[in-house]
């Protein structure tokens, strides 16, 4: 994030301090500067999409061990029901 807001710094201070003979020169380092804040955001974007899919592959996971551990506590409690009954 502070090398987004850098990168936006540098652009935003470039474009202030253009003049007629800097303004080519300034250009190399605004194009410089937004280069470098695409790749930071692509990154950004990447990591983001990895975390994403990290997440749904844990919630499924987290779904798979609640529904196990909840049919083993309805498989605890039919055991308890069924020896209750061969008890009577």
């Amino acid at each position: 994030m502070r090398k987004i807001l850098s990168s936006v710094l540098v652009v935003g201070m470039l474009s202030v301090s253009l003049s007629a003979n800097e303004f080519e020169d300034s250009m190399k380092y605004v194009d410089k500067a937004l280069s470098k804040l695409i790749t930071e955001y692509k990154s950004m974007k990447s990591d983001l999409e990895l975390v994403k899919n990290k997440n749904i592959e844990l919630e499924s996971k987290l779904s798979d061990l609640t529904t196990s551990l909840q049919a083993g506590f309805i498989q605890k409690e039919t055991n308890q029901d069924i020896q209750k009954f061969i008890q009577e």
